[in-house]
C-alpha cells in the first residue's frame, strides 16, 4: 500500500531537508519539492511504513534544526 506524506520547510532549511530525504528514504521513497514564496512543500510517496518512518525522521531533523 502506497502513502504520501507532506512536510513544509522554510526557505532556509530546504537544502538540508533535501539531503535528509536522500538519506532516509533510499530508492523506495520518491519525493518531490514544490517551492513556495517562503519555503517549500516536500511530498514523499512510497510504501506506507517506509514513508511514515522517513517522515518521522526528517520531521525530527527539521525541528532540531529550527
Amino acid at each position: 500500500m502506497e502513502a504520501t506524506y507532506v512536510l513544509y520547510a522554510p526557505r532556509s532549511k530546504r537544502a538540508g531537508l533535501r539531503a535528509a530525504l536522500a538519506t532516509h528514504g533510499g530508492d523506495n521513497v520518491i519525493w518531490r519539492e514544490r517551492k513556495l514564496l517562503m519555503g517549500s512543500e516536500f511530498y514523499m510517496t512510497g510504501p506506507a511504513a517506509l514513508v511514515r518512518r522517513a517522515h518521522a525522521a526528517v520531521t525530527g531533523w527539521l525541528h532540531q534544526a529550527l
